[in-house]
């Protein structure tokens, strides 16, 4: 009885034992949650209270430009505009191109650094020693003065350039300065800055301002004038002087706003400070004549400065844009690829926009008569012979890198040189919206010829989707062309015409088929190989000039173009040749997961948190001694 008593006690004993164990365990769990969640929500508070109020503005700072920039962010994924931040995160895949404004008569780079540039040649390419941007900065924001936030922003459609800035303060709270940049496309000796100051603090703050001015120009003359506004007068620096480009002298004439040397913005308060350039010049053919010529440029440039200080600002601004907005009506829409080296996008509206920041847009200009308008619209509405090459799409030089205002110039020259050799000269001449007719023509072997528009592309490269958007065929009509790839890889053609003035007809390669009448809603045509090859589509307003086509054409043998290999399209959709693998593979590899992580639990439950009875199996081998 005594050994039962004994082992009895021992038992209970390690049962109080085990349990306590178990429920130290849990309380320990208990706790663990409990300090975490505290943590959680009064941490954030905790370290900004133990760092000071620094901290607090460098956080400001950060949703500041997070708040000012978002708007651009959800454009720039469109590939209608280029963001970059500084310094920039370790994981940016933004496209690097420089930040330039142009309107192929003058233009300059949105950094403090860059002079002004003019046309002298095919581009805005020969630098006039004299710096327009004006830089502005506060000592008042002391040990955060290194943790500034800045923004660059390139919009292609609107061709306006910003730069935001948010400056946290040592004292609390956080300064915007927001930037935007235009070389206006209307007024073509226009270029413009704009800067508003915001001051949401309760104390007032004291900026400097500076701007680069003349640098190194030797043979500059300065002198102040003023200038009515509607509010009175203003000051403005007159600088005029000469510079070289190879054996040829240029005159400048440069009038700017004169700005003041430092501004203090009152507390809750902003101000926005415009800051007006106007540059004219010309060659000198004769050094005789430098004083005469000096005069005129100087007196074209006042006129002009006239003129624009009679406007409010935001008519500056939005005659500027609509005429962006015209040029980016039309353009081409391409699916992502993700091929090593393909062209998406992004490399297409950028190279768009700053070749044609090169180039003058004549229908925009605010002095061209009404005839010379409806004539450039008739040499715009068809021009034969453009384009004569293979698509563009596969040349890698004219997708070069363009991240300095150098190879900006020599991409945009490549191009200009590049649509000219091929038979669009005449479109060239015609300014930028004849330049952007003229890339959009070349980016699918699109070809004016002999009463017909034809789509040269070949079968083989219609691999992704594209959409050619308002091309222009006679005086009113604009036509839009869609590449489709099908679920069954097939390439497929839609044709739809944004307006019309007349009937137009298209069919497919060899036009063997009868024509089809095109109208606003899309009609889609097969895509054919043929031999020997010949376009995969023509559009035409002459019906009995299409019908004449199947008989000029002479092919041997028409034929729906065969699927696309799958690995084709697997390396444009996913980067690689094996694709993407299916849905029911990721959904069944998740489940998985789950339920190994589910048995694993279970696992660490039962070794830890159940109550094991070790003491039956005690008792068992307890009462076997016995017998």
């Amino acid at each position: 009885m005594g050994i039962d008593v004994a082992d009895l006690l021992r038992k209970f004993k390690w049962k109080r034992e085990l349990d306590y164990k178990a429920i130290s365990f849990r309380k320990l769990l208990i706790v663990i949650f409990l300090v975490s969640a505290i943590f959680l929500y009064f941490g954030p508070s905790f370290f900004r209270w133990l760092f000071g109020r620094s901290g607090s503005s460098v956080v400001g700072a950060s949703r500041c430009l997070s708040d000012r920039v978002d708007p651009y962010v959800l454009e720039s994924l469109e590939f209608n505009s280029n963001v970059k931040f500084n310094p920039a995160p370790e994981d940016d895949q933004t496209l690097n191109i420089v930040h330039f404004v142009g309107n192929g008569h003058v233009g300059f780079e949105t950094s403090p650094d860059s002079p002004i540039y003019i046309k002298t040649g095919k581009v805005v390419s020969s630098p006039v020693p004299f710096h327009p941007v004006v830089s502005v900065v506060t000592d008042e924001n002391g040990e955060a003065a290194g943790h500034l936030q800045e923004a660059s922003v390139l919009q292609f459609t609107s061709g306006l350039g910003h730069k935001i800035q948010c400056v946290p303060l040592a004292s609390g709270g956080t300064l915007e300065i927001a930037h935007q940049f235009y070389a206006h496309q209307v007024i073509p000796t226009l270029l413009v800055q704009s800067i508003k100051i915001t001051n949401p603090t309760n104390h007032d703050v004291t900026f400097s301002v500076s701007r680069g001015g003349i640098s190194k120009w030797q043979t500059s003359v300065i002198f102040t004038t003023k200038i009515k506004h509607p509010d009175g007068e203003r000051d403005y620096l007159v600088i005029t002087g000469t510079v070289r480009e190879g054996s040829r002298q240029i005159v400048v004439a440069v009038v700017t706003t004169k700005v003041p040397t430092s501004i203090q913005i009152k507390a809750r308060d902003s101000l926005t400070l415009d800051v007006l350039t106007i540059t004219t010049y010309g060659t000198l053919r004769d050094s005789s004549q430098y004083s005469s010529m000096k005069d005129n440029l100087e007196k074209d440039a006042l006129k002009d400065m006239s003129l624009v200080a009679s406007m409010p600002s935001w008519q500056l601004r939005e005659n500027h844009v609509e005429v962006w907005r015209q040029l980016f009506s039309t353009g081409l829409s391409i699916s992502t690829s993700k091929a090593a080296g393909a062209i998406n996008g992004d490399r297409i509206n950028s190279t768009l926009y700053l070749t044609l920041s090169q180039v003058r847009s004549r229908l925009g200009q605010s002095k061209i008569s009404q005839a010379e308008r409806d004539n450039l619209n008739i040499h715009l509405a068809y021009t034969e012979g453009c384009y004569g090459g293979h698509h563009t799409l596969q040349a890698p030089k004219l997708w070069a890198d363009m991240s300095s205002v150098e190879s900006m110039h020599k991409v945009a020259s490549l191009w200009l040189r590049t649509l000219e050799a091929q038979g669009c000269h005449k479109l060239v001449r015609m300014g930028a919206e004849g330049v952007m007719q003229a890339m959009l023509l070349s980016f699918g072997a699109l070809k004016f010829s002999n009463q017909h528009l034809e789509f040269n592309t070949e079968p083989k490269d219609l691999h992704r989707d594209f959409l050619y958007r308002r091309i222009n065929y006679g005086n009113a009509t604009h036509v839009n062309i869609t590449v489709a790839v099908l679920d069954d890889n097939k390439a497929a053609l839609y044709v739809a015409l944004d307006r019309s003035d007349r009937d137009y007809y298209a069919c497919d390669g060899g036009c063997l088929d009868p024509p089809v009448q095109l109208g606003q809603s899309r009609t889609q045509f097969p895509v054919k190989l043929t031999d020997p090859r010949t376009a995969v589509l023509y559009i035409t307003s002459d019906k009995q000039h299409m019908e004449d086509l199947k008989h000029t054409i002479h092919v041997h043998e028409v034929a729906e173009a065969p699927a696309h290999e799958h690995h084709v399209i697997a390396l444009h959709k996913h980067g690689n040749h094996l694709g993407g693998l299916p849905t029911f593979f990721w959904a069944t590899f998740s489940l998985l997961i789950i339920l190994f992580h589910l048995f694993l639990f279970k696992l660490i439950y039962n070794e830890y948190c159940s109550g094991v009875q070790p003491e039956i199996k005690t008792t068992r081998t307890r009462k076997f001694s016995d017998l």
